[in-house]
Order: C-alpha cells, then structure tokens, then sequence
C-alpha cells in the first residue's frame, strides 16, 4: 500500500516537492523503520530526479524486482 502511494506520487508528471520529499525521507528513515522502508529509501534516494525543484521517478518501484535483496 505505501509503495503504491509513492509509486503514484512520484511518477506523477510534476513530482513532489522537496518537502513532501523530505517528510518521505523522514518517515522511512525513522527510528523503527522496517527492513523493507529502509530499502525502499535506498532505491527511492538511487533513482529521485529532479527538475524545476520538483522531485519525480521515470520507473515504478516493483516489490518483486526492487525491494528483495
């Protein structure tokens, strides 16, 4: 559910700001972040473009492919 949320968010055609961003960030970086929203962090921070201080992903993020390590 929260990948699909930051899959429709950032693949959206004008991003998030770097606000929303951060606040992103914040919340999967938190203390007592699963395994899974910290590796969701590390793909989220390799793939983030940027334009017009706007912050996007061309690709979704796939459970299956991105997060198993």
């Amino acid at each position: 559910m929260l990948l699909n949320l930051i899959n429709e968010m950032l693949l959206d055609y004008d991003g998030v700001s770097y606000d929303t961003l951060e606040a992103l960030f914040e919340y999967l970086t938190r203390e007592d972040a699963s395994e899974t929203e910290q590796k969701l962090y590390r793909v989220i921070s390799a793939r983030v473009k940027s334009a017009n201080q706007r912050f996007y992903i061309t690709e979704p993020i796939m459970m299956s492919q991105d997060l198993i390590m």
